[in-house]
Formats: C-alpha cells, sequence, structure tokens
C-alpha cells in the first residue's frame, strides 16, 4: 500500500524537474519549487489527523522526485557544457531515476 503512495508522487516529481536542459529555465523552477515546498512545510507542520501522514508522505516523495531530477537536469548541463560522454541523457537519465527510485523505496520500507 506504501508503494502506491510513495511511486507516484517520486515519478512526478522527477519528470517536473528531469528534463529542463536550459540553465535559466531550471534555475526559475528550482526557485518556485522551493517557495511552493516551504509553504506545503508551513502548511503540513499544522495539520493533524489521519490525513496528515498521507499529506507528509506524498509532499516528502515529490520533493525528492523533484531533487533527483534537478540532479539528471544539471548533470546533463554539466555533460553537454564538458562534452562528457558519460553525462549524455540516455546515461544520466535512468540512473538517477532508479537509484533515487530505490532510495524511496528502501527509506519507506523502513
Amino acid at each position: 500500500m506504501l508503494f502506491f503512495i510513495v511511486v507516484p508522487p517520486y515519478v512526478i516529481g522527477f519528470v517536473l524537474f528531469g528534463f529542463l536542459w536550459h540553465w535559466r529555465l531550471l534555475f526559475w523552477a528550482t526557485v518556485v519549487a522551493v517557495l511552493v515546498a516551504v509553504l506545503q512545510y508551513q502548511s503540513n507542520s499544522r495539520a493533524d489527523g489521519a490525513g496528515a501522514f498521507i499529506d507528509v508522505a506524498i509532499t516528502l516523495f515529490l520533493g525528492l522526485g523533484a531533487a533527483a531530477g534537478v540532479t539528471t537536469s544539471v548533470l546533463v548541463l554539466l555533460g553537454r557544457q564538458s562534452s562528457g560522454r558519460w553525462l549524455s541523457s540516455p546515461n544520466v537519465l535512468p540512473v538517477c531515476f532508479v537509484v533515487g527510485l530505490l532510495s524511496c523505496i528502501l527509506w519507506a520500507g523502513i
């Protein structure tokens, strides 16, 4: 059951930020995401009841997916600037996605 709470927010966060391969766009999207995360944290800190746990879990894994997506975009952008063959998008996307997803699943299982 927890698997279905963890995976969709992670995938959404990763897709939103994993394909922003322009520095300006990535910067402003990250700034907006941090502001929204701060507002959501303030909202979650005042929540109580059974739905608060699910709300916190969804927010947390959406943020983890976004962080993995930002990491992916930064690595691809650095690979394009340095002509690094191993930092191309076909190499970086699946590795960052799987490593981030496995870490979320393992963390949720604890």
